[in-house]
């Protein structure tokens, strides 16, 4: 997903279609082009790191002050 997030918008621009369904067309041709040449993934991540990364990210959470947002 964030490949196609990262290499969509250089095909898929603002202005690039006049209608939706020019737009439907344009997603599926740039589709059909990325899964007629597919990259395997390779993940390069450690698990270690993986997990320190997600403790930091709860632990901001919880001590985060709480706004007006987030308690409504």
């Amino acid at each position: 997903m964030q490949c196609f997030l990262r290499d969509a918008p250089e095909r898929i621009t603002t202005g690039s279609s006049a209608s939706v369904k020019g737009l439907a067309n344009a997603i599926t041709t740039f589709l059909a082009g990325r899964n007629g040449n597919p990259k395997r993934l390779v993940w390069r991540a450690k698990g270690k790191e993986i997990r320190r990364k997600v403790q930091g990210a709860r632990g901001e959470a919880i001590s985060a002050p709480k706004t007006a947002a987030s308690s409504a």
